[in-house]
């Protein structure tokens, strides 16, 4: 939970003196990662609402939805990235402080937002299993009538352990559990002192290892909610973030790998993606690693682009301050998104007739003014774990917030 002992204002303070300036190539990065979320949700959205299945407008929004599929490898990546390069500027690192910031900071917002999610169900979305009344008998012997989802704790842990509160809160509990992992893996890259393409190896090395755990040992049941279905990303991010000042030289030197490869494995992605939207038969673990190699190229050469971008373009410093309120934006977006596909606004949208850019803009709009409103109300260090100033929410200064 956020600290009360101190202002929003004497936290934001002690956090500049106590960190180095911020380079605005990862708010990019996030920028771009949010704004791929959105697009992914909005696309699948639409494909639904406003498509026959089978036409040219839905199969245009189906493969567009799964380009924009590379949202939680790149946000992993940067946050691996992040965290080792923060860790490994001081001699010795500060665990208590970086649990405790991750506190503030993931597990605190998530925390909030799966309630928030659980009340938004049970009142707008209206699941069987979240409404059905439950006749409870409460412990001063007293009968009460309690929906369904809070009658079963063992539901709401589960909801709570894999981020099912709601679709898009799993990639927060992965967050959670990479943060509990990284000291370990912190150690390890640190003592291995490992090249670029040996980390890669390794990192695909160990993730074929967990495919194959995954279908002949032991299986989970929900393997996307597991931070060990994200190893090539976090690995190769973590290995970055300790050897940074090397990134310009190790790009120069891969570039024509990773270019070639998120090529030829999104070609095999989208071909196999194809067949299954046709449910015709593909080898699984054959196209998980794909999506693997896929997404990883497509982060290595955003964290590129972004860098470039961070020397000053405009487009840059608007991807920037979207990245910087990327947080807010990825948790508030699909419950905005949800709202505005009511009858009367649907109706409205439809008159436009390219209602998935209708769609996305009004969730982008409402949503980043949600964002604004509840900075301008003090409640975003409740809600996120941070303040913004609500003069950053401007676009077209000559600075970036980042």
């Amino acid at each position: 939970m956020p600290k009360q002992s101190r202002t929003p204002h004497q936290s934001q303070e002690n956090e500049q003196t106590q960190s180095a300036p911020r380079d605005p190539t990862f708010d990019i990065v996030k920028g771009i990662g949010i704004l791929e979320v959105i697009i992914h949700h909005v696309t699948s959205h639409s494909a639904r609402k406003f498509t026959v299945a089978g036409d040219f407008e839905w199969w245009f929004l189906t493969i567009t939805n799964r380009i924009f599929h590379f949202a939680v490898p790149l946000f992993l990546l940067a946050s691996a990235l992040l965290l080792a390069r923060s860790v490994a500027r001081k001699p010795k690192p500060d665990w208590k402080r970086f649990m405790l910031r991750r506190g503030e900071r993931t597990v605190w917002p998530y925390l909030i937002w799966t309630v928030v999610y659980w009340l938004f169900r049970i009142r707008f979305v209206k699941m069987g299993s979240d409404i059905y009344p439950t006749p409870v008998t409460l412990p001063w012997g007293a009968e009460a009538v309690i929906y369904g989802l809070f009658a079963h704790p063992a539901l709401m842990l589960k909801d709570v352990l894999w981020g099912k509160a709601y679709y898009h809160l799993y990639f927060m509990a992965v967050l959670i559990q990479f943060s509990l992992i990284f000291p370990l893996l912190y150690y390890a890259l640190r003592k291995a002192k490992i090249g670029f393409g040996t980390v890669l190896a390794l990192a695909f090395g160990l993730q074929v290892g967990v495919y194959y755990a995954q279908y002949h040992w032991w299986r989970v049941e929900s393997p996307g909610s597991v931070i060990l279905w994200y190893l090539p990303p976090v690995l190769t991010g973590m290995w970055l973030g300790l050897n940074w000042s090397d990134w310009p030289k190790v790009w120069r030197k891969w570039r024509g790998w990773v270019t070639t490869a998120a090529v030829l494995a999104g070609t095999a992605y989208m071909v196999m993606s194809v067949r299954i939207i046709l449910q015709a038969p593909v080898n699984t673990r054959f196209y998980s690693i794909t999506v693997q190699v896929f997404t990883l190229g497509i982060a290595l050469l955003f964290l590129h682009w972004s860098g470039l971008m961070a020397r000053g373009s405009a487009v840059g410093r608007w991807l920037a301050k979207i990245g910087d309120k990327s947080l807010p934006l990825f948790l508030m977006h699909p419950a905005v998104m949800y709202l505005i596909s009511g009858p009367r606004i649907t109706a409205f949208i439809s008159r436009f007739h390219l209602e998935s850019v209708v769609t996305l803009i009004l969730t982008l709009v409402v949503t980043w003014g949600l964002t604004w409103l509840i900075s301008v109300a003090h409640l975003d260090e409740l809600l996120f774990g941070r303040r913004f100033n609500p003069r950053s929410f401007r676009f077209g200064s000559s600075r970036s917030n980042a």
